[in-house]
C-alpha cells in the first residue's frame, strides 16, 4: 500500500492501530485478538510499519508518536462527523453557503425542538447565571423576550445586532418590557440590513463562554447548537464583531 494515501490507509488499518495503542503485541496476539488470518495482519503491520504509524521491539509491535497523534485525529475526525450527523436535521434547514465552519458543532450538544420544554428550558439554564449576552438573533419569540428581560433586569449585559425588519417588529409589538429591558445602563442595541440565516449568541458567565446558534424553519425554531470549545467560542466571536461593524447602533448607554 506504498501509493495509499494516509488517510485510506488509517481508515483500512485502524481496528489494528488502535488495538497496539499503549499495547504491544505480537502477529499471533494481534491475529488472535482481531480474529483474522496470519497474512492479513502481516500485510496491515507491513502497512503501518511502512509508514511510520508502528514499529518493531524484538517480536512485538508498538505506536510510534506518529501514528498515536494520527489515531487521535482519526478519533476525532469520527467524533465531528457523528456530530455533524446528530446535527443534520438542524444544518439541512441552512443554505450550503452560510458562514458556519465545522468546529461550531464540533463536540456540541444537539438540542432539538421537541412537543415537551425540553428545549426552553435547555435555553433558560444556558442564560441563567449569565454576566454578559451577545447576539445577533434571526428572531425573536415572547418567550425569549421574557428571558432576556429577566437577565437584564438581574444586571446582564446585554449587546443585540438585529435586523431592520426584526426592529420593526419589536417595535410595532410594543412591549413594555422590551422597551425597559433595551433602554437601561447594561444594553446596547444595533441595527442591520442583512437578515441572518441563523441566531448566534454568546453567553459569558463567570465559569465559562458559551455560544448558542438556533435555527428556525418554517414553522419556527427548529433547534440549538451549543458548544463551549474554545474553537466554537472564537469563531462566534468573529462572526458577532463582524455583525456588529456593519450595524448602526440605535441604543447604546450614555
Amino acid at each position: 500500500m506504498e501509493d495509499t494515501e494516509p488517510s485510506q490507509l488509517l481508515l483500512n488499518r485502524i481496528t489494528l492501530l488502535r488495538e497496539l495503542d499503549g499495547d504491544p503485541q505480537d502477529t499471533d496476539s494481534l491475529g488472535a485478538t482481531l480474529e483474522v488470518s496470519e497474512s492479513t495482519i502481516n500485510r496491515a503491520v507491513y502497512d503501518l510499519q511502512s509508514r511510520g504509524y508502528i514499529e518493531q521491539d524484538e517480536d512485538e509491535y508498538l505506536t510510534t508518536l506518529t501514528g498515536r497523534l494520527a489515531l487521535k485525529a482519526y478519533d476525532r475526525f469520527e467524533r465531528r462527523m457523528a456530530c455533524i450527523q446528530e446535527a443534520i436535521e438542524l444544518l439541512s434547514v441552512l443554505d450550503s453557503d452560510v458562514p458556519l465552519v465545522p468546529a461550531v458543532v464540533a463536540d456540541a450538544e444537539i438540542v432539538h425542538t421537541t412537543g415537551d420544554r425540553s428545549h426552553s428550558a435547555r435555553i433558560e439554564r444556558l442564560l441563567d447565571g449569565a454576566r454578559r449576552i451577545r447576539s445577533v438573533p434571526s428572531a425573536i419569540s415572547e418567550p425569549y423576550l421574557d428571558l432576556l428581560y429577566e437577565r437584564v433586569m438581574d444586571g446582564t449585559e446585554l449587546s443585540l445586532v438585529i435586523s431592520s425588519s426584526l426592529v420593526e417588529q419589536l417595535v410595532t409589538g410594543q412591549n413594555d418590557e422590551l422597551v425597559a429591558a433595551l433602554t437601561t445602563e447594561q444594553t446596547e442595541l444595533g441595527q442591520i440590513d442583512t437578515e441572518p440565516p441563523f441566531g448566534t449568541t454568546i453567553v459569558e458567565s463567570d465559569e465559562r463562554t458559551v455560544i448558542e446558534l438556533r435555527v428556525y424553519g418554517p414553522d419556527g425554531v427548529r433547534g440549538s447548537i451549543i458548544n463551549d470549545t474554545p474553537e466554537a467560542v472564537a469563531w462566534a466571536m468573529d462572526y458577532y464583531e463582524e455583525m456588529q461593524n456593519e450595524s448602526l447602533s440605535i441604543y447604546s448607554p450614555g
